[in-house]
Order: C-alpha cells, then structure tokens, then sequence
C-alpha cells in the first residue's frame, strides 16, 4: 500500500521536475543557434518524407507484380482484389502522411514552427504548490505505480520533448 499524500508528493516533485527541465530545454533552444535547428528538423522532415517516397515506390512494385501473378495463375482473384486494396490502403496513407510532412516542413522553413508551442503548457503550471485534478490532467498521460517505492509517470508531449532533446544532440554533436 502506498499512502496518497506520499504518492501526491511524488507526483508533484516529478511535475516540478519535468517542468524546469522543459523550461531548460527551452532556454537552450533559445540560446543555440536557431538557424541549425531549424536546418535539423527540415532535415528530419527530408528523410521522413523520402522514405515514404521510397516506400510507395515499392507498393507500385508490388502491384505491378500482383497483375502478372494473377495472370500467370500463381494468385486467386480474391488473393488479387485483397492484396490490390491493402496496397491502395499504404498508398495512400502514405501519401497523406507525405501532404502532412511537407507542410511541417515549409512552415519550419517559413520560421512559422509551433515545434516548442507544448512548452508553454507546462510552463503554464510553474507556480504550483500542490498537486490538483487539473494540473495532473493537463500535464500527465499516465502514472504506474511499480512498487512502494518506483512510480513511472508518463508526460503528455513526452514525443514532442524527446525530439527536441534529440535535436539539441544533434545541434552538439
């Protein structure tokens, strides 16, 4: 068993943590060269971007070869048809991920990146004392308690937060 005023002090000792650590995050960003940034998430969007265009290049390889494997009789029609359509299905969601990824793109070319805009929500909570309903729904996707002694608290914007540390090495490196 754990007692909820200790979970409730540990919760709000991590949120006070995760909270500083967002506003470091930010200060570096901030302080670096914004110009390399910029160049490393154009650059992250690039590769996310080419990759998908390599990836439906291969699904039209597929199709075009589910066509003759029907006529040769190595597939039913059924096969045929189900096969066609799962094709479209990654196609298509492919390129609507592609459509997505260029816009980021330009608007990070374009200076006009809401990238560190998550930031400001949880700097929206930097002056609280105590832990409430709401700061925990605004700010924590999720909390495991492991054992009396090991809590595992997942933050909302955890991806957005690793990418930017992931850039800031990259920037470094």
């Amino acid at each position: 068993m754990l007692k909820e005023t200790a979970l409730a002090e540990c919760i709000l000792e991590s949120v006070k943590a995760q909270i500083t650590n967002v506003a470091s995050l930010e200060e570096i960003i901030a302080k670096s060269d914004s110009q390399k940034i910029i160049n490393a998430a154009a650059k992250q969007y690039i590769t996310q971007i080419d990759d998908n265009k390599r990836q439906i290049e291969k699904i039209n390889g597929f199709k075009s070869s589910l066509y003759e494997n029907l006529i040769d009789g190595i597939i039913s029609k059924d096969d045929h048809k189900q096969l066609k359509e799962k094709y479209i299905y990654e196609e298509t969601q492919l390129r609507e991920a592609n459509s997505i990824l260029q816009e980021q793109l330009e608007d990070v070319l374009a200076g006009k990146s809401e990238r560190l805009k998550w930031a400001e929500h949880f700097k929206r909570f930097d002056d609280m004392t105590e832990i409430d309903r709401r700061t925990v729904v605004n700010l924590i996707h999720s909390i495991k308690i492991k054992s009396k002694t090991e809590l595992e608290i997942t933050f909302n914007y955890q991806s957005e937060y690793e990418s930017a540390l992931a850039l800031i090495r990259k920037e470094v490196a």
